[in-house]
């Protein structure tokens, strides 16, 4: 029965997310391409984490919904809160068990690479369309997130390649000022 779960888990999980996601290595993207395949591009603080669940192919699927404040908005809409406080809400798919309830087992697999936010932290997301089920998530997993340090911003991936071909230039790798990111974001918005 667990096995019959499993398979339909899996395969909602396949029918409902956006082929990217299922790959445990993805695409390499520039930054032409992770802005020509989001829906949405912005800079925010986590305020929220609520986990849930969402029905898809006769399975329930675990998902994590952030809520973050929206700081500085690159493309896309974003819902209007007190004050005109903009904020964005992705509901992502997240491994059902963590890693304290896997007996300290390393789960591999398509969570591994689907990034997991924190309360209070602030990121540069490129985000993906929902699903017609609710689900989103960062384009090119790690690599449309961008953990923002101080002034200086760094993908998952690294940075690496951020700029190999792109329409702008920018280091080949490493961590960079948010403040350029940004300029170099709208340059490529402006060009598409």
């Amino acid at each position: 029965m667990k096995m019959r779960i499993a398979f339909a888990s899996l395969l909602a999980f396949v029918l409902a997310t956006p082929a990217a996601v299922l790959a445990t290595s993805v695409k390499h993207m520039n930054i032409d391409e992770l802005a020509g395949n989001a829906d949405k591009i912005f800079r925010g603080t986590v305020i929220s984490i609520q986990p849930g669940t969402v029905e898809a192919g006769g399975a329930e699927l675990h998902t994590v919904t952030y809520t973050l404040k929206v700081e500085d908005a690159f493309k896309g809409d974003f819902l209007i809160a007190k004050d005109d406080v903009k904020l964005a809400k992705i509901t992502m798919i997240t491994d059902p068990k963590s890693p304290d309830e896997s007996n300290g087992l390393v789960r591999l697999g398509v969570f591994r690479d689907v990034p997991k936010l924190k309360v209070g932290d602030v990121y540069l997301l490129f985000t993906s369309a929902e699903s017609r089920i609710g689900l989103s998530t960062t384009v090119g997993l790690g690599q449309g997130c961008f953990d923002i340090n101080g002034s200086m911003a760094l993908n998952r991936a690294g940075n690496l390649g951020l700029f190999q071909g792109a329409t702008v230039q920018g280091p080949s790798k490493g961590a960079l000022p948010y403040a350029d990111l940004a300029d170099r974001i709208r340059a490529v918005l402006a060009a598409q």
